[in-house]
């Protein structure tokens, strides 16, 4: 009867060399889930509502140079909007083709539906600012 065990070093035969070595290629190259960045959703939506405030901010201010007789009546919603600006971020003034309190008004309307409706789908955290926004414009019309 033969021994079931040997005595000394065991070599493994080559074709279990050849198969560990193929599993170790294999699993070595095997594609891993790559994970995508995740991106705010809220990020779209504060850039819109930081561009809509910023274009009313300078469209109050082309007002006010346009017709200084309005300047006070302006100014209070002017820096309503420059508040709006920083609580959103930062953004580079430009000019404004506006003009006349009806263009503003215009304006106003606009920004407040877009601001209404943004709110609707932002997260929890962004959904306040953005009523809030959307009221203030609301407001600036009864004033207009």
């Amino acid at each position: 009867m033969g021994h079931f065990w040997q005595s000394g070093p065991v070599q493994p035969s080559r074709r279990t060399v050849l198969v560990a070595g193929a599993l170790s290629l294999v699993s070595g190259c095997r594609t891993r889930p790559r994970t995508q960045p995740v991106i705010d959703p809220d990020t779209a939506l504060r850039t819109a509502a930081l561009a809509r405030e910023n274009a009313l901010l300078d469209a109050y201010r082309a007002v006010m140079t346009a017709r200084p007789a309005l300047a006070a009546q302006l100014r209070p919603l002017a820096a309503d909007k420059a508040v709006h600006i920083a609580a959103l971020g930062t953004a580079a003034p430009s000019t404004s083709p506006v003009t006349t309190v009806a263009q503003l008004r215009v304006l106003e309307r606009t920004a407040a539906t877009a601001h209404g409706r943004a709110a609707v789908t932002a997260s929890r955290s962004l959904a306040p600012l953005l009523a809030s926004l959307s009221a203030s414009s609301a407001c600036a019309l009864d004033v207009l």
